[in-house]
């Protein structure tokens, strides 16, 4: 009995870390990145111009854009990580009707595990990264402030010193030994 006692307790103790991490997960998750990971999600490229989706496929290397013009415009996306490598970049360009929804795919360049593209109007020359790495895990951790990183540091370790000093009480028998 006494030395499941500290298991059990270290156990709770993951198992309210893991309850806690959940919903900050949750809340991180309102608020998405102009990647365009929701659908319902929209970013204003300007006055007539909507970045709609983005996506990324890693096997073919290429990225594509979902773009609402409400105006006769030439959109043209490029790939942002060319610009590391140098040399020829790729892009495509396209003329969009008004109220057309329009989707454009152009090969992209993984750096660092990003990739990104680049998106130009007559107006704007906007930037729109794209994750090219599975961050399902731990992607809550990005958009966590400061404050938040502080006290999800804090308290994995005070949880794991917690666990620790379980585990030397439960090798010694539930009774610390004096040197």
């Amino acid at each position: 009995m006494n030395r499941t006692l500290p298991l059990l307790a270290a156990l709770a103790a993951v198992l309210v870390l893991v309850g806690t991490a959940a919903p900050v997960a949750a809340q991180s998750n309102a608020t998405t990145a102009p990647n365009g990971t929701n659908a319902t999600d929209v970013e204003r490229i300007d006055s007539q111009t909507v970045l709609l989706d983005t996506g990324y496929n890693a096997q073919t290397g290429m990225a594509s854009v979902t773009i609402r013009s409400e105006t006769l415009q030439q959109i043209t996306i490029t790939d942002a990580g060319g610009f590391w490598q140098g040399g020829e970049i790729a892009r495509r360009s396209v003329m969009v009707k008004p109220g057309e929804t329009t989707t454009l795919k152009v090969p992209v360049t993984e750096v660092r595990g990003f990739v990104g593209v680049s998106i130009g109007t007559p107006n704007t020359l906007y930037g729109a990264p794209i994750s090219g790495m599975n961050t399902n895990t731990l992607s809550f951790v990005d958009r966590l402030t400061s404050p938040e990183a502080l006290a999800t540091g804090a308290g994995s370790m005070a949880l794991w010193m917690v666990i620790a000093g379980l585990y030397v009480l439960w090798i010694e028998g539930g009774e610390p030994e004096v040197a």
